[in-house]
């Protein structure tokens, strides 16, 4: 999960800002504060990735710290945000990744996000990535069982932290596609609505943190506010392929017998067999 550090001399501005970021697993928010000062401080000591920072605060301003951040801790990025839009060209020119202006709203917050995990995506590539090898996906198999390999490398299953970050994995590849009000009902229905969010968003951040090291791993998932789906383009999936090859061959008017040969090769046991998952009990369950 991402550290983040809210600097502000505005006490409603944190508040806001604050409350719109808790809404994504991404973010943590580490400290708040009024003053830079008593902000550097923090993160000279502590590991911190994004700074949001007003402009306009006494003593030492958010251009001035941003100026040392990037000097000094040159891997945490900085997103501006401030009533002014005066000091935009001023911001990019010191390489901010991004400028808010106040009053900040959801949507506009999302933008950020998304730069920010484009932004954290490359790096992770950088860091990993063989020159190479641009594409390597994830290998998945949901017949005979659960399994989750880095593809270049087909024996060694990428880890999971817990069956429960396993299970929403799973979850996530069966729908594709999915709302957060979904995922809790099925996977966390007996919770109080906070602590399932809250459940929601730590093993959402342990998934991505297990596949982070699969190269493309970081883009996997796609989480907005109200959903999260799985971005297909990175990974294999047993299932994917043979629902493929099914809608081909019912939309056929010959029965292909090459098609059917594959899809049979495909399905080497039922569907998250040992698996006791409520949702995936029967065949029927895969909506």
């Amino acid at each position: 999960m991402l550290q983040a550090v809210i600097v502000d001399d505005e006490e409603l501005s944190i508040n806001r800002l604050k409350r719109l970021l808790t809404d994504h697993d991404e973010i943590e928010i580490s400290r708040t504060y009024l003053n830079s000062k008593d902000a550097l401080q923090y993160i000279e000591a502590n590991h911190v990735d994004i700074v949001f920072l007003d402009i306009s605060m006494p003593e030492l301003n958010g251009m001035e710290l941003s100026k040392y951040l990037k000097h000094h801790h040159e891997s945490i990025e900085v997103v501006f945000v401030t009533g002014y839009d005066d000091y935009a060209v001023q911001a990019f020119e010191i390489n901010a990744l991004d400028y808010l202006l106040k009053p900040v709203t959801a949507q506009r917050v999302e933008v950020t996000l998304n730069k920010i995990r484009r932004t954290i995506s490359t790096k992770v590539r950088e860091k990993t990535l063989p020159a190479e090898s641009s594409e390597l996906f994830l290998k998945v198999e949901m017949f005979d069982g659960f399994k989750v390999y880095q593809s270049s490398h087909q024996k060694e299953w990428v880890k999971m932290r817990s069956p429960k970050t396993e299970e929403l994995f799973a979850f996530l590849l069966h729908k594709r596609t999915v709302s957060r009000e979904e995922i809790i009902d099925t996977l966390w229905k007996n919770f109080e609505p906070e602590k399932a969010w809250k459940n929601l968003n730590s093993t959402l951040y342990y998934i991505r943190q297990a596949i982070n090291g699969c190269y493309q791993g970081a883009s996997v998932i796609q989480a907005t506010r109200n959903e999260i789906r799985i971005d297909e383009r990175y990974l294999s999936c047993d299932i994917y392929e043979f629902d493929r090859l099914m809608k081909q061959q019912s939309n056929n008017r010959i029965f292909e017998i090459e098609q059917a040969e594959s899809a049979v090769k495909l399905y080497t046991g039922p569907f998250l067999k040992g698996k006791t998952y409520e949702w995936a009990s029967s065949w029927g369950a895969r909506a």
